[in-house]
C-alpha cells in the first residue's frame, strides 16, 4: 500500500446525511498516514474538483482511537453519518461501533452556561446581536444532540435536534423552526460572506432567556428518565 492510499477520507455532516441546504458546509474528515505526504499529493486538488470548497478536519489515528474508546460524540457522528470518499483504504471503517456515549447529558447541561453567556453578551453589548444569535443556535443544536444520546440509544444529529428533543419529551420549544433558522443563518453569516438576518436585540434576549429555561426543563426530564431506566 502506498502512503497515498493509506489516507482515510470521509464525508460527514449534513451533506453525508442528505439534509444539506444553502447554509450547509461540505465537511471532509482526513485521517492521514502522513499529513505532509497528503498535502503534497494530488488529493487536495481532486477533492476540490469533486466537491468544490470544503471544510477539512484532520485527526491522527491515535486521536481517532481515543475518541472511539471514550464514546466521544464526534466518533458517533462519524460512525453513524459519514461515508468514505476513498474506498481503497477506509481504516476508520475497521474500528466498529464506538463505546457508549455516557457523557451526553452532562455535556448538554454544561452548554446551558453558553446560553448564560449569550444572555450576558446581549445585555452588555447589543451590537453583538448577530454573533450571539449564532452562538444561541449552536448551543441549542448541541444540547439537542447531546441530550438525545441519553434517551435514543445514540445521538440524533442534525440541525433540528432540539425539535426532536421537544417532541420526544413533550416539552414544546419556545422558538419555532423559522426563528431557529434565522439564528442558523446568523451563525453562517459570522463565518461566511453572506448577508446576516435582521434581528432585534430585545426579541433575541427574550428568546434566549426562554430557551435557557426550556433547556433546563428538558434536561431535568431527560435526567429523571435516565435515572428511572437505570434503576
Amino acid at each position: 500500500m502506498t502512503a497515498e492510499s493509506a489516507h482515510t477520507l470521509r464525508l460527514f455532516g449534513s451533506v453525508a446525511r442528505g439534509d444539506s441546504d444553502c447554509l450547509s458546509d461540505i465537511d471532509v474528515l482526513l485521517v492521514p498516514d502522513s499529513p505532509k505526504l497528503f498535502l503534497a499529493s494530488h488529493w487536495p486538488r481532486v477533492l476540490r474538483n469533486r466537491l468544490g470548497e470544503f471544510e477539512l478536519s484532520v485527526y491522527s489515528r491515535r486521536r481517532m482511537v481515543a475518541m472511539w474508546s471514550s464514546g466521544h460524540l464526534f466518533a458517533w457522528h462519524l460512525f453513524l453519518e459519514s461515508s468514505p470518499l476513498w474506498c481503497e483504504s477506509d481504516w476508520l471503517g475497521t474500528l466498529g461501533a464506538p463505546a457508549p456515549n455516557v457523557e451526553g447529558l452532562a455535556d448538554a447541561r454544561a452548554l446551558v452556561n453558553v446560553l448564560d453567556g449569550v444572555i450576558g453578551g446581549l445585555a452588555s453589548c447589543p451590537a453583538s446581536v448577530g454573533f450571539e444569535a449564532g452562538v444561541l443556535y449552536v448551543a441549542l443544536r448541541n444540547i439537542g444532540i447531546n441530550a438525545s444520546s441519553a434517551i435514543a440509544g445514540g445521538p440524533i444529529f442534525g440541525r433540528l435536534a432540539p425539535f426532536w428533543l421537544a417532541e420526544r419529551t413533550r416539552i414544546a420549544a419556545p422558538f419555532d423552526p423559522a426563528t431557529y433558522s434565522l439564528w442558523a443563518k446568523a451563525r453562517a453569516a459570522s463565518t461566511r460572506a453572506i448577508d446576516p438576518p435582521d434581528l432585534n436585540v430585545d426579541e433575541l434576549l427574550s428568546a434566549a432567556s426562554a430557551a435557557r429555561q426550556w433547556s433546563l426543563d428538558v434536561l431535568r426530564f431527560v435526567g429523571n428518565l435516565e435515572e428511572t431506566c437505570s434503576a
